[in-house]
């Protein structure tokens, strides 16, 4: 293993405590905004809750595959683990360019000019409450308008 500043793709890391510390409460952060709780993340990275506590408390390692999944359940860009625990200077601003929402439309929503934190928040939340609806019927094989029909006849 290289030093955290140098990882290359592939590598495992295990970081100092200062930089786990500095992960655990970026994670936090992120857990807070996607308004997601920690088995929610776990669920979404695959890994395990109990993975995802040490990942977050230490020590051990971090593998690659755990931190790609963290990446993908807190959608932040890929590398991203690895930046936050190199503490590397252009994590922030990478932080600031990269998109709050990997869904374009939530996107647009959050950066809409007008808007308040809070009008945006409750928008995205509408948003996603009417899309899960919307899903639930599928998941049951069944679609709207199989609904209505069986309701008629």
């Amino acid at each position: 293993m290289t030093a955290l500043g140098h990882m290359t793709k592939g590598e495992d890391m295990e970081p100092e405590d200062d930089a786990r510390q500095r992960l655990a409460e970026a994670m936090d952060d992120r857990r807070q905004d996607l308004r997601l709780k920690w088995q929610d993340v776990a669920a979404k990275a695959n890994i395990s809750v109990p993975t995802l506590k040490r990942i977050r408390s230490g020590p051990g390692l971090i593998t690659d595959w755990a931190a790609r999944g963290l990446e993908k359940a807190l959608e932040w860009p890929q590398g991203e683990v690895a930046r936050i625990l190199a503490a590397d200077e252009t994590s922030a601003e990478h932080a600031e360019e990269a998109p709050r929402y990997s869904d374009p439309g939530l996107q647009a929503i959050w950066e809409a000019p007008g808007l308040t934190e809070t009008e945006r928040q409750a928008a995205i939340t509408l948003i996603e409450a009417m899309r899960s609806v919307s899903q639930a019927p599928q998941a049951q094989g069944r679609g709207w308008g199989d609904q209505r029909a069986n309701r008629a006849g």
